[in-house]
């Protein structure tokens, strides 16, 4: 996962677009992840990959017990000098797949927005999720939508042509003037990652885009699923 928000300029830009009421994220996404959660007063929640804080400062102020975690010393940096509430927390985490590791406790929801886009390899990330989860805990996170990841190239043209889709893997993408690392999934990857760690999906959406040029397809998918729990085995 590259950690590209401790370049000055590229974390300029990121602070910039990720805190702007009328962006994608708060129109899209956010508002979707917030009617899965439902009501979090009381709750523990995990968010993995919190970047600035204001997800957690947000379900703080809800009643939420929150840690948020993410690789950008910058990030936490900033997550602790402008979103700290008695009620969270934020710590950093070392650059690596399977980072969730360090962390120990059980928590009633784990959120993780844009982030496993970042990720080679997402089975430690969610073998841990698992982990960290309460029994039926909820696990939401949102992505970008296959279609969108697919191209080998970032494209504009409509109608947008879905090339290259089952061709997962590595992609270069220009984010905040740099080149940048992600990795492209297809649904059914992402669906049997899920299985596969011993999650139940309960709810997938893909938004409509608020903007004219982004109504005619999704631009991010947000799933919701829970941990499957082991049923205790009857002796006779």
């Amino acid at each position: 996962m590259k950690n590209y928000y401790d370049d000055q300029h590229q974390f300029d830009q990121f602070v910039k677009d990720r805190l702007n009421p009328d962006s994608e994220f708060y129109h899209e996404i956010w508002p979707n992840v917030l009617r899965m959660l439902g009501d979090v007063n009381g709750k523990l929640i995990l968010d993995f990959g919190c970047n600035l804080g204001a997800n957690v400062h947000e379900l703080s102020r809800r009643g939420g017990n929150v840690l948020g975690v993410d690789v950008s010393e910058r990030a936490i940096g900033y997550a602790n000098e402008n979103f700290k509430l008695p009620n969270n927390e934020f710590k950093l985490l070392k650059l690596a797949d399977d980072n969730l590791k360090a962390i120990n406790g059980k928590f009633d929801a784990v959120i993780s927005t844009m982030v496993f886009q970042y990720l080679k390899d997402i089975d430690p990330a969610l073998q841990n999720i698992h982990r960290l989860l309460d029994d039926n805990g909820q696990l939401i996170f949102a992505t970008p939508h296959p279609i969108i990841s697919a191209p080998l190239e970032k494209v504009r043209e409509i109608p947008y042509p879905i090339d290259n889709y089952h061709n997962q893997g590595k992609r270069t993408r220009q984010a905040f003037g740099n080149d940048n690392i992600n990795y492209h999934r297809t649904f059914a990857e992402l669906a049997n990652a899920l299985v596969r760690n011993k999650f139940s999906i309960r709810e997938v959406v893909e938004p409509h885009g608020y903007k004219l040029a982004n109504f005619h397809r999704p631009k991010s998918i947000i799933i919701k699923a829970e941990k499957e729990c082991s049923m205790p085995t009857i002796q006779n």
